[in-house]
């Protein structure tokens, strides 16, 4: 589950975190710049953060790209891999 450091002092927030000691250590070096190393007034927080949708929607046009290009021409994705250099 991603996480995200929120400062409501500065109105900021951090890129995803992928676990909660990422987000603490966003949250220490934020405090340290920005605040001298205190606690913001105005507080912070780590919260969950929900994850974007544009990733699996990405994946699933890329299959259902795939496999409408195989149904159609015969090509399979392993060919279309190695032509591209990943595998």
């Amino acid at each position: 589950m991603p996480y995200r450091y929120h400062c409501h002092a500065c109105h900021t927030e951090s890129e995803l975190c992928s676990w909660p000691g990422q987000a603490r250590a966003v949250r220490r070096e934020h405090r340290r710049i920005a605040h001298g190393g205190m606690r913001p007034a105005a507080g912070d927080r780590i919260a969950h953060a929900t994850p974007s949708v544009r990733g699996p929607a990405w994946t699933a046009g890329v299959l259902l790209a795939l496999i409408v290009l195989r149904e159609l021409t015969g090509i399979e994705p392993a060919d279309i891999a190695r032509a591209l250099g990943l595998l």
